[in-house]
């Protein structure tokens, strides 16, 4: 539920202007809740948004006028909210939002302008966090999923990315139907060709290629 209760420790949704430049950003906080502050407490004096003009915004307060537009019980709220707001003026060149909003239902010329805006660009946590809670519970349509895995198709991991996989998928568990559909399951031909197909072009690194060898040698000893 949405408010103006600028003075209360909430999730908030902030709009900024750089009054040398014209450009505008609309933007979503919501860590000013575990550092206990309000709105009015937070924006423009502990924090200085997550686009494009934080830099100048943090330099030179003054040369920008802001305006909170409101705030909200949850942190879905405030980026659902912020979301349909970034929606309506994303592709207005006044804005700086092109480059912060999640990649959901643009087209493929938006979203190449969207990848090429964020080539070498380092996102803050809060950026990061923001844009996970967007996608959680969203599902990939087939279509989609055919997309990405051909964008990957051939692309060689670093050893840093590959480290970031192994991490996240330690302690994961499965459910006991999963493992029952896992043991004694037969790939099929088709199945089978596409797994192959999704491996060509990737380079085992040196380590791989070593720890598939250990292991090996321990299923072969295992089976004298």
């Amino acid at each position: 539920m949405s408010g103006k209760d600028f003075n209360s420790v909430k999730p908030y949704v902030y709009w900024i202007k750089n009054n040398i430049t014209g450009i505008k950003y609309i933007g979503v906080r919501s860590a000013n809740v575990k550092l206990n502050k309000t709105p009015v407490q937070d924006l423009g004096k502990t924090y200085f948004s997550s686009g494009k003009l934080k830099k100048e915004f943090k330099k030179n307060t003054n040369n920008f006028r802001i305006k909170l537009i409101s705030t909200f019980n949850t942190i879905k709220e405030a980026i659902d909210f912020e979301k349909k707001q970034t929606k309506k003026i994303y592709k207005n060149k006044r804005y700086a939002n092109i480059g912060s909003f999640p990649a959901t239902d643009f087209t493929p010329e938006v979203l190449k302008k969207m990848s090429e805006a964020q080539k070498g660009k380092k996102h803050s946590e809060e950026h990061k966090r923001k844009i996970s809670e967007t996608l959680k519970g969203q599902k990939l349509s087939k279509e989609r999923k055919e997309k990405i895995s051909k964008a990957n198709k051939g692309k060689i991991r670093s050893e840093k990315a590959r480290k970031n996989v192994s991490k996240a998928k330690k302690g994961k568990k499965h459910s006991e139907e999963h493992k029952r559909n896992m043991t004694g399951k037969k790939r099929s031909e088709e199945t089978k060709r596409k797994m192959s197909e999704a491996q060509k072009g990737h380079k085992a690194s040196e380590e791989t290629k070593r720890k598939m060898s250990q292991k090996q040698v321990e299923a072969w000893k295992k089976r004298k």
